[in-house]
This record gives structure tokens, sequence and C-alpha cells, in this order.
């Protein structure tokens, strides 16, 4: 028999024969309107045991009881011999759609047969749905282990991997091992070097869809993992994980060597190369070489003179973000970093890392060649060119070479007859900061170098230093026509003046025939 729509069921619910309403309104009046959807269970309470048994309704879904059960008690028994078979072949969660019968087969015995009919089949519709999603939804396999579950068994056994840690794929190339066969397919690109998925926009290229995915971001600007906390946004979830441990304070990741902790486990492997002294990442033009991949590019700026990051506030630009960043400190005047011992503040926490040297003693930058120890590497790096006499930063206008690029921006200042600091008291101006503060000094009096061996005092460090020589008989400035020696320079430079005045001439000749 076929099985009627729910079109056609709401027609017949319409053109019911006036004596069939009045014979069941007499049974249902007040109790199945009261109790609507009622009808159904009244309907299905007034069918035989022995009729649901044949049929097989009592082992379909609770909707479909809900419209088999709108069945006249005659035309069940009729179904019940005839149509054992039809309803077998049906699929489950439609089986009660044999409830639905045309109107001379299952009339509904309802007083207002328009609108309830209206308001039975809503509610037929949505069991049906809701029996569909259930159906879908349904996942039979579970974890034994975490009690995760899953549609298929496959999906199952390739989750439990994960709790035993097998590796079954291994790359035949470099023997790393994975947990699934498509991670392998997918590492396999880095040997290859192709990359398949391509963003539309600006066209790079990457091995996989996820990055691919979380890279589109990047030109949408979207970011739907933020921090419960602090509300910052994110646009991967492991970049929110990883963040969330800076609140917890929880780091997972340590090194079996030294035992340090570190919240991601990038960090660990940057860490490591501390102890295996491995550098991977090396520069094609000079061959330096780096820990870091972000290291090494930072560098290349060095060489293509490119410096990305420009400060708003003066148009100063600079080769890496945290350089400016240390850069803005000067217009803002923010110093919150601040010494626990002397109560001194700084704008950044390098500078008050190595100004702690100043309170402990602490020279970890030894040279290798003299012994003499600095507390900053930079510092170490300037002193190392006095022994190897490397002068790398020349000025354009006279080509001359400094072994510091701070000597040679104090140089420039000679050629452009700039003067930035001035003295507050005679307005003097100087080209040099430690110059005004050692004019500073004529102003107070004061007088902080002393020497130790007669206690004589004075105003600058260099003075000092020259003095001492007179107690050492120190004389590092010797002539070089007659090997007369000076303890100062000044006096060497008069001597040449005084005693070699036609030699000085004859020099100043040939560089001027050279040039």
């Amino acid at each position: 028999m076929a099985v009627p729509s729910m079109v056609d069921l709401e027609m017949s619910g319409t053109k019911k024969d006036a004596q069939n309403n009045d014979e069941s309104a007499s049974n249902n009046k007040g109790e199945k309107a009261n109790k609507f959807p009622g009808p159904c269970k009244d309907a299905t309470r007034s069918q035989d045991a022995q009729n649901n048994d044949e049929l097989g309704l009592n082992n379909l879904p609770d909707p479909c009881r809900f419209a088999t059960g709108c069945q006249d008690a005659q035309n069940n028994d009729e179904l019940g011999s005839n149509n054992e078979e039809n309803l077998n072949n049906l699929p489950d969660p439609y089986q009660d759609a044999t409830g639905c019968q045309e109107a001379e087969n299952n009339e509904l015995e309802l007083n207002n047969s328009g609108k309830e009919v209206n308001n039975f089949l809503d509610f037929c519709r949505d069991a049906i749905v809701n029996q569909d999603i259930m159906y879908i939804s349904k996942r039979p396999f579970s974890c034994e282990v975490c009690q995760s579950c899953f549609t298929q068994k496959s999906t199952l056994n390739r989750h439990m991997i994960t709790h035993t840690g097998e590796k079954p794929y291994s790359c035949e190339i470099c023997q790393s091992t994975f947990t699934q066969k498509s991670t392998l397919k997918t590492h396999m690109f880095i040997h290859s070097g192709e990359r398949p998925y391509s963003c539309e926009i600006c066209k790079s290229s990457f091995y996989k869809s996820s990055a691919l995915k979380y890279h589109r971001r990047i030109h949408t600007g979207e970011k739907p993992y933020s921090c419960e906390i602090c509300g910052y946004a994110f646009d991967v979830k492991s970049y929110l994980r990883r963040h969330m441990r800076s609140h917890t304070g929880e780091k997972p990741h340590s090194c079996e060597i030294c035992g340090s902790s570190f919240a991601s486990r990038s960090t660990l492997q940057t860490h490591m190369y501390i102890h295996t002294g491995e550098k991977p990442y090396s520069c094609e033009i000079c061959g330096s070489s780096f820990t870091q991949k972000s290291t090494m590019k930072t560098h290349m700026h060095i060489h293509s003179n490119k410096k990305p990051f420009c400060c708003d506030v003066c148009e100063s630009s600079f080769c890496k973000a945290s350089s400016l960043k240390r850069h803005m400190h000067k217009h803002t005047g923010e110093k919150k970093f601040s010494c626990k011992i002397c109560n001194s503040s700084f704008s950044n926490a390098s500078t008050l890392k190595y100004h702690m040297y100043v309170h402990n003693g602490d020279k970890p930058f030894p040279c290798e060649i003299c012994d003499s120890s600095f507390t900053k590497q930079s510092h170490l790096r300037d002193h190392v060119r006095t022994h190897t006499g490397e002068k790398p930063f020349s000025c354009k206008i006279c080509k001359s070479s400094f072994s510091q690029k701070s000597t040679l921006k104090m140089h420039m200042q000679v050629h452009s007859g700039e003067k930035p600091f001035s003295c507050e008291i005679c307005k003097s101006s100087f080209s040099r900061k430690s110059h005004l503060k050692r004019h500073t000094l004529i102003h107070t009096g004061e007088k902080p170098f002393s020497c130790q061996i007669c206690k004589a005092s004075f105003s600058d460090k260099s003075t000092l230093k020259t003095h001492i020589r007179i107690h050492t008989r120190d004389k590092s400035f010797s002539c070089e026509i007659c090997n007369s020696s000076f303890s100062m320079k000044s006096n060497l430079k008069i001597h040449m003046q005084s005693i070699h005045p036609r030699k000085i001439k004859r020099r100043q000749q040939k560089r001027k025939t050279v040039t």
C-alpha cells in the first residue's frame, strides 16, 4: 500500500464526514481536546496488544508511536495481516509514516479537525526531525581509557594510538615516525618542497591546509580564540593555550640536562642549543650562524639596510621591533624597571640587568687575549677591535674609520657642526655628552677621581690616568724620528712641532701629493 504524504493527511482531515465527527465527538469531547496531543496517546491505548506485536510497532522509536497511535482500531486489525511485510522493508526512522494513512483507512477522530490536525502534523514533523538528529549524532564507539566517543571504529583505533604512543608510519628519507598516514603524507612535502595549499590573496603557499587556514586570518584579521582573563585574542588555538601558561605559571617542558623548565616546547628546543652549541641557521652572505630562524631573519636586515620598524614620533627606523619598543621609551620617558638596591630606574629590563653588575661586580664577558672582562657583550666586541685593529665604521665624507658605531656618530658632528649638549649654567655647547659632564665639574668644583698614591684629585678620569704615569714612569708615546718617549700624547705633539718641524712639513707635503 502506498504511504500517504503529510499533505494528503491534512486534506483528509479537513474533508471528514460530519457524521463521523459527531460520533467521535461524543466519545472524545473535552478530554482529548484538553490533552493534545492526547488523541495520539488515547488511540495507542485503544489498540489491541496483539496487533502491535504483529506490526512490530512496539519496537519503533517514540515519535513513530505517536503517528501510528492515530489509527482507528478497526483499521489496525486490517493492517496487521496485510502490511506486515511492507512495514519491515521501510527505513527505520520513517516507519511511523505508515500511521499517516489515507482518510478512508485512518480517520482521525478529533472534534476540531482543522486546527488540531495542523498542530498535530507539526508535532509529528518535529518528532521525526529530532529522531533523525538523535540517530545521526549517535557515537557507539567509546575509548576505554579517556571515555571519548566516536562514530566509526577506525577513528577509535586511530585515537588509541595517542594512549599507546605507537607511531607505525615512518619516513623513508629521514626516519621520522608518525601516528597517522595523513601526517606522514604532509611531512613528505618538506622533502619534495611541494606546497599544494596557496593563498588566493597574496599567493603564499603552505604544506598544510591548516596552515593556510591560519594564514587567511592575517588578511581577515580574525582572532577567534580569546583569553578569558586578560581578553587577549589569538588566531591559533595553540597560541591561546600557550598564553594561558603565562597566567597559571605552568612550565611543562623541562630540560633533562640542567632542569630548566619552559612554557613551550619550541622554547625548550631553542634552549637545548646552549648545551649542544648548535646554530642551525646561517647567513648565506657573511656566514654568521644563529640558534633561531627569527634572529637570522633580523640579521639579514643588516645586509639589505632594511629597517622596517619606524618611529611615529621622530621617524627613526630600526631593524628589530624590540629596538623600536626600547626607543619609544625616550619619547614617553617611561622607566618601569627599577633597581631594588639603589632605586635607579631604567626604560628596559636589559639595561637594569647590566646595571646590577655594578653592585655585584660581575663581568661575565672576558677577553680571550688580554683577560679584560666586561659587563656587556657589545663592550667586549668593541674591545676586541683594539687588538685586531678592525675599524668597520667609516665616514662617508672624509673616509675616516672607527672601531665603534657610537664613535662614528660623534665624529659626524664635526662635519655638521652640531653640538646638542649644552651647559645650563654658562650655555656652552658640546658635541659629546661626556664633554658636557666633564665641563660641569668646572662649575661645581667637584673632583671625583683621586690618585691612590699621592691622593691628588681630578675632575675627569682621563686626567687621573695621565697623572698615574708620573708614578709608574710609563712613557707609552714615543717619537718615530728620535725615539724620545713621553707620558702624555700632548707632550709628544709639542716635541714634534719644536724639534722636528721640517720632518712634519715633509710628511704633510707627501700626503697632499698622494691625495
